[in-house]
């Protein structure tokens, strides 16, 4: 028993519930039950998310004394598939966003007056923004949560977008389409990051890669999507 705490004490946000009465001195197995804290992006702060309920009995494999096993067992929510299309919702608008200029700059060239080196940079701001905010997203993501980085994805994107508004063919409408693309780009390490510990948090083991791959097809593929759809 205490070499099972020991294995499941160093996790975050999991805690091992212990029933004495079934343990006896001469039975090589202690029916042993965890409880796992939905613990959001691994912060170590308080968190409003209830506890999941409390998982049947340790396995028979744990019964037998093998530490390294997966001591926790996950009790999953139907919510996970909402918090999943939401990310991938997210992932998605912020991907389709790079396919407006470069699938159709023979007709935005003339329009705006601008050259290839334009639109070069129009789509720069994607990298360079990821570069910056990296490591701030992963600190938004690890502290705040799940819910405040999705919305605060969002509504960069929606910033982004809304300065896409203006498109006459002057300075100022080419000065709004870089801040709006740079806003969309500074949603970019959130949407593309945030399928693992999304994954983490509210999925099964089982169910992790499938749900982490949904997010990630959803960023790529909008962006394949709007440069096969643009110049249509």
């Amino acid at each position: 028993l205490a070499q099972l705490f020991h294995a499941t004490a160093g996790r975050p946000g999991a805690s091992v519930a212990t029933n004495s009465s079934t343990c006896a001195t001469n039975s090589s197995t202690c029916a042993t039950k965890f409880v796992h804290l939905r613990n959001e992006m691994g912060s170590t702060k308080p968190r409003t998310e209830p506890l999941l309920p409390v998982a049947s009995a340790a396995p028979p494999h744990l019964r037998s004394g093998d530490d390294d096993a997966e001591a926790a067992a996950f009790a999953v929510s139907p919510v996970r598939w909402y918090c999943l299309f939401l990310a991938s919702l997210l992932a998605g608008l912020q991907g389709a966003f790079w396919g407006n200029f470069g699938p159709i700059s023979g007709a935005v060239i003339p329009y705006y007056g601008w050259d290839d080196g334009t639109i070069a940079w129009l789509n720069n701001w994607g990298p360079i923004a990821f570069l910056l905010l990296a490591a701030p997203s992963a600190w938004l993501m690890d502290n705040a949560g799940f819910k405040a980085s999705l919305v605060f994805g969002a509504a960069l994107v929606f910033a982004g977008a809304a300065c896409r508004l203006y498109v006459a063919p002057t300075e100022a409408s080419a000065v709004l389409m870089h801040v709006g693309q740079f806003l969309n780009a500074c949603a970019g390490p959130m949407a593309m990051a945030i399928g693992p510990p999304l994954s983490a948090t509210w999925f099964a083991p089982n169910e992790r890669t499938l749900s982490t791959a949904i997010v990630g097809a959803a960023n790529y593929g909008m962006m394949v999507i709007t440069f096969a759809a643009g110049p249509l």
